[in-house]
Parts: C-alpha cells; structure tokens; sequence
C-alpha cells in the first residue's frame, strides 16, 4: 500500500510541478505553490521564452519496482545516447546502451561492442553523477 500511496503522491506533485512551470512562464506572480524539497526538475520558462533550447544535457530515471515482469532500472539519457543499469540482472545482461542517432528503436545494445567502450564510459560516470546529484540512495556496486 506504501507504494501506491508514494506513487500517487509523486504523481500529483509532478502536477503540480508543471502547474508552476505554466504559471512560471505565464508570468502569473499571484499564483504560489509550493513545490516539494525531493521533487526534481528545470524551469521550462527559457526554452518557452526562446532564450534557450534546453535546459539540461542529461535526464536521469530510476525505477524502482515493475511487478513481477521487469527489473529495477537506473539510466541516463543524452540527445545520441541512452544508457541504462539493470543492478540485480547478471553480470553478461545488467547494462544497455543504445545510439539514438543511428538506432532510435533501440533494438541494438552497444554496450558490449568495443568501439562503444568509451561512451559507455563516459555514460557511466555521469550516470554515477546524476545519482549524486539528486542524492538517490540506489546502491549500484558494478556502475
């Protein structure tokens, strides 16, 4: 029951979340919310604005529990790569990485091809970087 109350609670906040974006780049300054302290995300006020096209160079994702069907998943996406960690597969099948530029169906896992070591790489550190920086407590001991 825990987990439905937190999802649901997660649910409505991202609302809410988005709710401020709008009222943020409608300029409404009479409408105040507050945004919980765990809740994570950018202002999309410069990309409405025309002052910027993003707002950040990676989105990190973690997924704690799918049933019985899928396993915990933790990644990191870039606009050409997506890179993601299953920590309690086996070794051989605990990380994917796809080329979004030339496979965007994502039907080819490079993450084993030799001329993909160094993305794969550098995916990893910034995987093991996002998780710092949004302060999740997954413990990921083969990233």
């Amino acid at each position: 029951m825990r987990t439905c109350i937190n999802t649901t609670f997660r649910f409505a906040s991202g609302l809410l979340l988005l709710l401020h974006l709008y009222a943020g780049a409608a300029s409404k300054p009479n409408i105040l919310l507050i945004i919980p302290d765990d809740i994570q995300g950018y202002s999309l006020k410069p990309i409405l604005e025309g002052k910027a096209e993003q707002v950040r160079d990676a989105s990190y994702y973690h997924f704690y529990a799918h049933g019985t069907g899928l396993p915990e998943m933790v990644g990191i996406r870039t606009e050409r790569y997506k890179l993601i960690h299953y920590p309690g597969m086996d070794a051989a099948y605990q990380f994917e990485l796809f080329d979004l530029k030339n496979d965007s169906d994502e039907m080819t896992n490079q993450s084993g091809n030799p001329e993909f070591q160094e993305v794969v790489q550098r995916m990893k550190a910034g995987l093991k970087g996002l998780i710092a920086d949004y302060e999740d407590p997954v413990e990921l001991p083969n990233l």
